[in-house]
C-alpha cells in the first residue's frame, strides 16, 4: 500500500457550524466545498463522540444517495490530512472518527474491553511527553493519540460481584 504524505495544519479558531460555516472552515483549509465533503463534516459535527465509516455512509446517502463507501473514506482521509477529523482505532471494530473541535483540548481514550464503552479524559501528561519526545530524541510530534484499555466502572462492578 502506498504511504500518503499528509499535510497537517492547526485548527481554525472558530468550530465548525453546520450551513455555511462548515463551508468555510473547508476553504480556510484549502479544501474545495463539495456536497460530500458538507455532509460529512456535517455528520461528525452532529454526532454523539465517535461515527464509522458505515454510520458517516447511512446519513450521507439520505442526502446524496449516490453517496458511496470509498466516497466516504476519500472524504475523510482529505478531512484528516488538513486535521479537521481524526480517526482512532478504539480496539472494539473498525476505525472511528470525531471531529476535531477549535478551542478543545485534545482528550485521549478509555475503552472498556468487555463492553466497548469509550470515555474522553484528558492527559495531562501528554504535553510533557510531547516536550520529552521533542527534547530528548529531536522528533516533531504532530499529534499523539492515547487508548487505554480495561473494565469501565459498570462491568468491573459486575466482575467483582461474580458476574
Amino acid at each position: 500500500m502506498p504511504t500518503r504524505t499528509t499535510r497537517h495544519k492547526p485548527a481554525q479558531e472558530s468550530a465548525p457550524r453546520p450551513g455555511y460555516a462548515l463551508a468555510e472552515q473547508l476553504r480556510a483549509h484549502n479544501l474545495r466545498v463539495t456536497p460530500q465533503r458538507q455532509i460529512v463534516l456535517e455528520a461528525l459535527f452532529n454526532a454523539e463522540g465517535h461515527a464509522t465509516a458505515e454510520e458517516l455512509l447511512q446519513i450521507a446517502q439520505e442526502k446524496l444517495p449516490g453517496f458511496n463507501i470509498a466516497s466516504v473514506y476519500r472524504t475523510l482521509a482529505s478531512l484528516e490530512d488538513v486535521s479537521l477529523i481524526r480517526s482512532s482505532q478504539l480496539g472494539h471494530g473498525g476505525r472511528v472518527y470525531e471531529l476535531l473541535r477549535a478551542g478543545e483540548e485534545g482528550h485521549q481514550h478509555l475503552v472498556c474491553t468487555n463492553c466497548g464503552k469509550t470515555i474522553h479524559f484528558k492527559a495531562t501528561s501528554a504535553t510533557a511527553l510531547r516536550r520529552d519526545l521533542e527534547k530528548e530524541h529531536g522528533f516533531r510530534v504532530r499529534g499523539a493519540e492515547i487508548i487505554v484499555a480495561g473494565l469501565c466502572p459498570e462491568c468491573a462492578a459486575e466482575l467483582d460481584a461474580g458476574g
